[in-house]
């Protein structure tokens, strides 16, 4: 899959989800191009998709837990302490 540049697939790659949303894409479009569905047959074909693709999610989980212990590094968590000055009465 090539190299995203719009607006949706920024955001997606922010979320961590552009490669999963993706393969998603694909597979849909494979498997119903422009045919109609119930809800059942997604739900079918979505049990489908996590085997077709788990490469593709296991890519975007490992993308978000690396993003996750960079901010627990950059001390994110970590309390501040917060200075009220006095009010003048």
């Amino acid at each position: 899959m090539g190299k995203q540049v719009g607006a949706s697939a920024k955001f997606l790659n922010k979320l961590h989800g552009l490669r999963s949303a993706k393969a998603w894409y694909s597979f849909l479009d494979e498997k119903l191009s422009e045919q109609e569905f119930t809800l059942p047959e997604l739900y079918a074909l979505y049990k489908e998709f996590n085997d077709w693709a788990s490469q593709d999610i296991e890519q975007d989980l490992e993308q978000a837990i690396k993003a996750s212990i960079m901010l627990m590094n950059k001390e994110v968590t970590e309390p501040t302490k917060i200075v009220q000055l006095k009010a003048k009465e």
